[in-house]
């Protein structure tokens, strides 16, 4: 029997950072944890969360740690009634501390007669599992690096339970199935028929959740239809209105939603079926949540789109779950915010409300396995682009408190990693008078800073003495050489030498470029759509790129105008070149055989087997590709960089021949 005593003399060797008082705990005990920080390698803001394993589900709580005088942490509180097991973790932002490998952080509770509570084995062995945490671990602690055992360790653990405590198989039986299940003998799986055909035959036993279980495990482990059927019997007699006939009805309505009548439909099945008596359902049909989701959005979206009516999204805010509520907030505040389809002002209203929904959901029971300190990091950490563009709309709507409010908070889950998030904190922070420079040195240490931010760097360097011609190597000297190390040696093992073909465009503002003239100028193309929002984004790093060679007769930038979609494109290129101030030589990009005009960009991508735009190509002074990119990744600095690095790698190279 593991008890509460055995596991403190089986970590006891490792001298772990957290002991726990008393010895022996039972429902009720006021138990009390101490952490001594110098034992243990977290460092900083130290926090805890303790959970318990009751009713056969984790629930987390946060430790309210207070600092002794001694430098050691502590928190008290009481182990709940029905609670068998209670592990705990303490936590800084980067590590986790869980006890060692052996999970040493751990102590079965139990009964006045001392033996172990019911369940606790099965708390433990789910904990402890090789392929168990889907189905009872602690999502937090998955990647905690502690010993994993395997089914047979498994399998002991759950016969033990049940040798102890028999009247728990009606809610031990599932478990077992989905995990010993992968045992696809013929013997094992007869065993668990029989198990659960034994289960049947007193099925007044035999709760809602538990029948839905059977008839989970029936179908998805044991492929017994006959079985399923049986238990579809029982649970149409005794839970007709319930949740396996919510989750039938719904994947019928998922196949006809196109058909005549569906609105009236869907609101009959929300009236039958009120999503929020589900909340904290058994999900049997694992494709149960896309189906309810779809049938949500379809309600929703089809007036929205049809005729700008946003009624049905007003009605349903409630009651759509909680992942529609992000993909709301998705298709209809942060794409057209992001497009500039619709101002600040106009989404304020629609953000205001999806945000406010989002952050008052209570936790379901199957959440409860995060704190709720964890839950509300989880909240923006998430959802943290999200909140930026929210935070966005908020200042452009005359909230600009609030959205300095919410940056602060966003400040923790972005730090200094993404250079579109530090450009608006700086610019939130300049507006409410605050300092900006710590935030910008810290962008640029890690190669995330915008040429506003920088701007801003230079002023600040100038005023303090420095010259024009050392700010480069000023603004060189912050960044992390691990940072810029590790972006050098990608880059070299990306780049490529392969003979292409160089061709003649129009250039916006009249006249032709042809490529083939340029023989020994190394040739950087930019393939954009006005229509392309990360095209346009990556401009500002392209821009800062252009300017370091502004004055080298043998570089040459051409941003190639390709797959646009407007008949007045021309007109829309210059007014959007103008508006920016770019230095750009825009090209635009040849017809090809259906009169669409992306041949080149077709030629280039037919070459090297690429589709998308941002599309940037370089090519050295002998009309080799020598490196290929897609996409952009939101660093103005380090695109600026990655094109510095590949020219003078092209260069040295020819140096050295």
């Amino acid at each position: 029997m593991l008890t509460a005593s055995c596991l403190s003399v089986l970590y006891a060797a490792a001298q772990p950072a957290a002991t726990y008082a008393p010895e022996y705990l039972y429902e009720g005990t006021e138990m009390t944890v101490t952490y001594d920080p110098s034992l243990s390698f977290l460092e900083g803001d130290i926090k805890g969360v303790w959970y318990k394993w009751k009713n056969y589900r984790w629930e987390a709580s946060d430790m309210d740690l207070e600092k002794r005088p001694d430098g050691k942490l502590s928190a008290s509180f009481t182990v709940p009634d029905s609670t068998a097991l209670v592990v705990w973790k303490f936590y800084d932002r980067d590590t986790v501390d869980i006890g060692g490998p052996g999970f040493g952080y751990a102590s079965f509770v139990l009964t006045p007669d001392g033996r172990n509570m019911p369940s606790a084995r099965i708390g433990w062995a789910l904990l402890r599992g090789e392929n168990t945490q889907e189905i009872g671990g602690i999502p937090s602690l998955a990647d905690a690096g502690f010993d994993r055992k395997g089914d047979d360790v498994f399998r002991m653990w759950i016969n033990n339970e049940l040798q102890e405590y028999p009247d728990e198989l009606e809610n031990v039986f599932w478990y077992a199935t989905m995990v010993l299940g992968r045992d696809t003998s013929r013997a094992s799986h007869d065993n668990m028929k029989r198990i659960i055909g034994s289960l049947l035959g007193n099925p007044d036993n035999l709760d809602e959740e538990q029948l839905l279980k059977a008839w989970q495990a029936s179908g998805s482990v044991l492929a017994d239809t006959l079985m399923q059927h049986r238990i579809e019997a029982l649970l149409e007699e005794r839970y007709p209105d319930g949740e396996f006939f919510r989750e039938k009805e719904t994947k019928a309505l998922f196949s006809h939603q196109s058909e005549e009548g569906f609105d009236a439909r869907f609101r009959e099945l929300l009236a039958k079926y009120p999503p929020e008596k589900f909340r904290n359902a058994f999900v049997a049909d694992p494709m149960f949540g896309h189906y309810l989701s779809n049938l949500f959005r379809v309600y929703v979206y089809t007036p929205i789109f049809k005729d700008n009516d946003y009624s049905r999204l007003e009605e349903c805010l409630h009651t759509s779950p909680d992942a529609n509520l992000r993909t709301y907030f998705w298709h209809l505040v942060q794409i057209p915010f992001d497009r500039g389809d619709a101002t600040a002002q106009e989404l304020y209203p629609l953000a205001k409300a999806l945000y406010e929904e989002m952050e008052s959901r209570p936790q379901t029971s199957a959440e409860k396995v995060w704190s709720p300190a964890e839950w509300k990091e989880k909240f923006y950490s998430e959802n943290k682009a999200a909140w930026l563009d929210y935070a966005k709309i908020l200042d452009g709507a005359g909230e600009s408190d609030r959205a300095m409010e919410l940056m602060d908070t966003l400040y923790l889950w972005y730090g200094s990693e993404s250079a579109g998030f530090s450009d608006f904190y700086v610019r939130m922070l300049k507006k409410h008078g605050r300092d900006v420079l710590g935030i910008i040195t810290d962008a640029v240490e890690a190669n995330q800073a915008t040429p506003e931010m920088l701007d801003i760097l230079k002023q600040d360097y100038l005023a303090g003495g420095g010259t024009e011609d050392g700010f480069d190597g000023y603004v060189n000297s912050l960044k992390s050489e691990s940072v810029m190390q590790a972006q050098r040696q990608a880059l070299a093992e990306s780049m490529i030498n392969v003979p292409t073909e160089l061709f003649t465009l129009r250039k916006l503002e009249g006249g032709k470029v042809d490529m083939k003239a340029l023989k020994g100028h190394i040739i950087v193309l930019d393939f954009w759509a006005t229509w392309c929002g990360p095209c346009k984004a990556a401009m500002p790093g392209m821009q800062m790129a252009v300017d370091r060679y502004k004055d080298d007769p043998e570089v040459d930038f051409f941003f190639i105008s390709t797959m646009e979609n407007r008949k007045d494109f021309v007109r829309v290129i210059k007014d959007f070149i103008k508006e920016k101030g770019y230095d750009f030589q825009v090209l635009l990009d040849n017809k090809n055989e259906a009169g669409k005009g992306q041949a080149v960009y077709d030629h280039y991508a037919r070459q090297f087997h690429f589709s998308g735009i941002p599309q940037k190509i370089i090519i050295d002074g002998n009309g080799n590709v020598r490196w290929i990119a897609t996409g952009y990744y939101g660093s103005p600095s380090a695109l600026a960089d990655e094109i510095s690095i590949v020219i003078e790698e092209i260069r040295k190279e020819e140096t050295r021949k």
